[in-house]
């Protein structure tokens, strides 16, 4: 897995080491340059840096990708850390807006 960075770690949380190894089964992960994308989990395969678990904003809201192929435990303790972080932040941004 490619290194987390600041502005998904404040989303996401940080997920590298959750299950217990930076290793994650990807399936149709989102692409770098994707409009309004939050990286929730990077990876690098041949020089192109892919999205396994990413937001897009929507509207008001937000779109979860998950591009993970769940095939492990691992994948589904990422996958279930980031969408509560994700969540938990969100509402936190809201209940300061107001």
């Amino acid at each position: 897995m490619y290194q987390e960075r600041e502005p998904d770690i404040q989303f996401f949380g940080e997920l590298c080491n959750v299950g217990g190894t930076d290793k994650v089964y990807e399936f149709r992960s989102l692409s770098d340059g994707t409009r309004g994308l939050i990286a929730g989990l990077r990876v690098k395969h041949n020089d192109e840096v892919k999205f396994p678990l990413a937001a897009i904003s929507y509207g008001n809201g937000y779109l979860i990708i998950a591009g993970m192929d769940v095939k492990t435990d691992v994948e589904f303790q990422k996958l279930g850390k980031g969408i509560t972080n994700f969540v938990s932040e969100i509402a936190r941004r809201h209940k300061t807006k107001s």
